[in-house]
């Protein structure tokens, strides 16, 4: 038998349908279903205490494996900012920072010229074994003034 005769006896209809069940149109995954996405948007969230970690808002995700990211902007909002600010994803929520939790956390650049800044947490993989808060975080350094985060935190199930 040649290649393209082997080839050609591979056809579609001969594979085993997959489980992973996709979509052809602009609708969304099912709940529960690979593709699920979950986000929320938070704006002029007050930043914590000078130099302490706090969360600026959470989602809830079901048992699975989840890619989570944050994007946030920090509006300076009149503060005096004297050392980092930073923005991550943890499961542990309040003045934690995400890195002692085996979670991810940005340090994002500043420059004095500017009234703001923004970056993020892109795709950290959390592998649930069951409903779990995940919390965007966020942290700014300041000696004076309450600077502001604007972000999202999503999630979408990878398997």
């Amino acid at each position: 038998m040649s290649r393209t005769q082997i080839d050609a006896s591979l056809l579609a209809s001969d594979i085993p349908t997959s489980k992973v069940q996709g979509t052809t149109t602009n609708d969304n995954a099912p709940t529960g279903g690979i593709g699920e996405y979950v986000e929320v948007v938070y704006s002029a969230t007050n930043a914590p205490a000078a130099g302490a970690f706090g969360d600026a808002t959470s989602i809830s995700l079901t048992a699975g494996d989840w890619d989570v990211s944050h994007q946030a902007v920090l509006l300076l909002s009149g503060a005096t900012l004297s050392g980092n600010v930073e923005v991550g994803v943890s499961t542990t929520s309040g003045n934690t920072s995400p890195s002692n939790n085996g979670s991810d956390v940005q340090f994002l650049a500043w420059s004095t010229a500017s009234n703001s800044v923004g970056g993020g947490i892109f795709n950290r993989r959390f592998s649930l074994a069951s409903t779990t808060t995940v919390y965007a975080k966020i942290r700014a350094v300041t000696s004076a003034g309450t600077p502001q985060f604007t972000g999202r935190i999503s999630a979408r199930r990878i398997r």
